[in-house]
């Protein structure tokens, strides 16, 4: 059996290729994040005039879309942890057949708005409940609710309420 010779000059060109591959998907990523900005910055603009995505940290997308008892459990800690937190908003986009909406709608909260069109599934950022944290005028991270992860995601709602 005879060795295989390996070319050095090949293996070099490989981990340019590497490196830039790596840069392109790297500012591709934050380029995304940048444009999904944008498109919740027009999109709350759309829901109304007032609406400036600057004002908030954290947008939680609550729908009835999705596994019954995930969302009413996401309904419940969205109540208990983001009402009337001026650095979260709450967009509602359910008409109560899964869970009731009373308290969004009859308690003055101050930070709820709802939207019963299309537009926000049309961003393609979420299919069903989600929560979007924002930073330095980006999406941070959209963490899309998951029947598999529920547990662990209604415990991060009071951290991602209370960060700064």
């Amino acid at each position: 059996m005879t060795p295989k010779k390996y070319s050095f000059s090949g293996l070099k060109l490989n981990k340019i290729w590497l490196i830039i591959t790596f840069l392109l998907f790297f500012t591709a990523s934050c380029q995304s994040q940048e444009v999904k900005y944008d498109q919740i910055k027009d999109y709350l603009h759309s829901i109304s005039d007032t609406l400036d995505i600057k004002n908030y940290n954290s947008i939680f997308y609550v729908s009835e879309i999705g596994c019954h008892s995930c969302v009413k459990a996401f309904s419940d800690a969205v109540q208990q942890y983001v009402f009337d937190n001026e650095r979260a908003l709450i967009i509602l986009n359910a008409k109560g057949r899964v869970f009731s909406t009373d308290s969004y709608l009859h308690k003055g909260v101050s930070n709820v708005v709802c939207d019963y069109t299309g537009n926000f599934y049309r961003l393609h950022i979420a299919s069903t409940s989600c929560i979007i944290t924002l930073k330095e005028n980006a999406v941070d991270s959209v963490i899309v609710l998951d029947a598999y992860k529920i547990s662990d995601q209604l415990n991060m709602i009071p951290e991602i309420v209370n960060m700064k």
